[in-house]
């Protein structure tokens, strides 16, 4: 294993199929295959040369990999093929399951983007893109979700908003583009 220019790289790690998708922290290295298995390998098992993954086979393939980490355990959500979100609970030494939970947020492939962003006591994880777009977010050692809807979030950014020039925009429907400040009308 090696790093150059920041980027960690090793050459002798053999998935054994094609991969889907990638994550990377300081203790993990985690790949998706299109055979629908998730690969968890211990990157300080990596630097000792044992290259034996934890294998966690699911339904669907994962579209999408996160890691989040805490001090003894680590946290992976997987958007899976059929619209799942899959969440593991992971110990770190050594590298085994503790749990794991999925449910269902939609039925297209679920698309995790990367959010880091406070609310109160809740830390805002990423949000979850498939049909339907669903914010996720970590409570204590909790993750849960809120699905989105594009009617709402235009209505609540306009509720409060007397720079609005153009009101019929302001007063759209998720069909319609709508006005922002910030945005160039």
């Amino acid at each position: 294993m090696s790093v150059q220019r920041g980027v960690l790289t090793r050459s002798d790690i053999q998935a054994p199929a094609e991969v889907s998708s990638v994550d990377i922290n300081s203790k993990l290295l985690v790949l998706g295959t299109w055979t629908n298995e998730i690969l968890v390998y211990s990157n300080d098992a990596l630097k000792a040369g044992n290259s034996q993954p934890l294998v966690i086979k699911e339904k669907g393939f994962a579209v999408s990999l996160l890691l989040t980490q805490g001090r003894s355990t680590a946290r992976l959500l997987a958007g899976l093929s059929d619209g799942s979100l899959l969440t593991i609970d992971l110990a770190l030494e050594p590298l085994s399951l503790i749990g794991r939970k999925i449910s269902k947020l939609g039925s297209r492939p679920l698309r995790l983007e990367r959010i880091v962003d406070w609310q109160g006591d809740e830390q805002v994880v990423a949000i979850a893109l498939s049909e339907r777009m669903s914010v996720i977010f970590q409570t204590k050692d909790r993750i849960d979700f809120s699905s989105v809807s594009r009617r709402v979030s235009a209505t609540e950014v306009h509720a409060d908003d007397r720079t609005c020039k153009r009101p019929h925009v302001c007063r759209s429907t998720a069909s319609k583009p709508f006005y922002s400040p910030h945005r160039p009308a």
